[in-house]
């Protein structure tokens, strides 16, 4: 635990990474070598599953009866959007790097995957029929706007949208 907290801001990228002495203890995640004491782990397991199935032809025929694979496709497509954006336009060219290099090991792993959804604005009827995932897209969204709702009147809140009003107000006139 140390040893990761120490090696934490020096990993420039984001996401999680395993140690090379942990990985032999990894049942679940694909793993990608990243240096010689870590690998970037892989926690989109739905997209793995739905590459695998489609073998990286999109959008992919889902008629698979009865099987309900990929329950978080839309989070897990949520995520590689705001990856994808913030590595173009984050205010930090230290923080963008960061997305950057997790959006590498994203697409490396699933090019086709990626390709498709950048080429349609990440609209998941890039990856399957048109409203495939619309009852879990929804769900989603709402579970964005309650968790939102929840934070919203912290001590943190108000000091984040505090800052940031402040940032964002012209500044005075003087006369």
């Amino acid at each position: 635990m140390i040893d990761a907290y120490n090696s934490e801001k020096g990993i420039p990228s984001l996401g999680l990474f395993m140690s090379t002495e942990c990985v032999k203890y990894n049942r679940f995640f694909r793993t990608a070598p990243f240096s010689d004491e870590y690998e970037f782990v892989y926690l989109n397991r739905d997209l793995e599953s739905l590459n695998k199935l489609s073998t990286g032809i999109y959008p992919f025929d889902l008629k698979l009866p009865g099987v309900d694979y990929a329950p978080r496709v839309p989070w897990q497509v949520r995520f590689l959007k705001d990856v994808h954006f913030q590595m173009r336009s984050h205010k930090s060219p230290l923080v963008r790097v960061k997305f950057l290099t997790a959006w590498d090991f994203y697409y490396k792993r699933y090019p086709e995957m990626l390709q498709a959804l950048v080429e349609h604005d990440f609209d998941l009827s890039a990856l399957g029929p048109v409203g495939t995932w619309k009852s879990l897209e929804a769900t989603m969204e709402s579970d964005i706007k309650y968790f939102k709702r929840i934070g919203s009147g912290t001590a943190l809140s108000m000091a984040l949208t505090k800052n940031y009003k402040k940032k964002k107000s012209p500044p005075a006139k003087k006369f």
